[in-house]
């Protein structure tokens, strides 16, 4: 469309391609194989969910970068910090070909150790999304009303982060199924 990305914006765009991309890869793999049901810690439903819903914000991350003035410096702190979603999701997508629930799962110190880098690499992850809501705060680059949508995505985005690591600190507290790590008190949900 003869639209020119920088070096950081192709970062987050390639991204977010690989990412839907096994997201797709893993939709095919699920309904090549019938293997059924998505509930459950080691279904065909984590590697797609991850792989999507990492995949998404990137390449919509790339657009709201194109929103804000161009820094250089902040420009490939995002890039580089967003773009470690694709690790994790790999890191997911191994445990589930090897047949290992991808969270929560500390039965070897290979699958402890495969959690803690997920965490690690989520955790990068989020610093970026921050950057980028400072950014579009104290740099916008676009009309009034597509900069207050985009404040306020970026925002509820942050938000969506906080609730992410409120539902992990749950699952540790948690001694139950790994399906309680969503149950908040008698009947609350942090997963909607």
């Amino acid at each position: 469309t003869g639209v020119t990305l920088t070096s950081y914006q192709k970062v987050l765009f390639w991204s977010g391609v690989l990412l839907i991309a096994s997201g797709l890869f893993h939709i095919g793999v699920w309904l090549a194989t019938g293997a059924g049901s998505l509930e459950g810690a080691t279904t065909w439903r984590k590697p797609i969910e991850f792989g999507i819903s990492g995949g998404l914000p990137a390449v919509t991350l790339l657009w709201v970068l194109s929103r804000a003035r161009p820094n250089t410096i902040a420009g490939w702190t995002v890039a580089l910090t967003v773009a470690c979603f694709v690790p994790a999701t790999a890191l997911i997508d191994l445990q589930h070909w090897r047949g290992a629930p991808s969270h929560f799962n500390n039965a070897t110190s290979f699958d402890a150790m495969v959690f803690t880098l997920m965490g690690v690499f989520v955790g990068i992850v989020v610093v970026g999304i921050a950057v980028l809501t400072v950014w579009v705060f104290v740099a916008p680059r676009a009309q009034a009303a597509t900069t207050l949508a985009i404040r306020a995505a970026m925002v509820l985005l942050l938000i969506g982060q906080g609730l992410g690591g409120l539902l992990l600190a749950n699952g540790f507290a948690n001694t139950g199924p790994i399906a309680d790590a969503s149950i908040v008190g008698a009947a609350g949900q942090l997963k909607v």
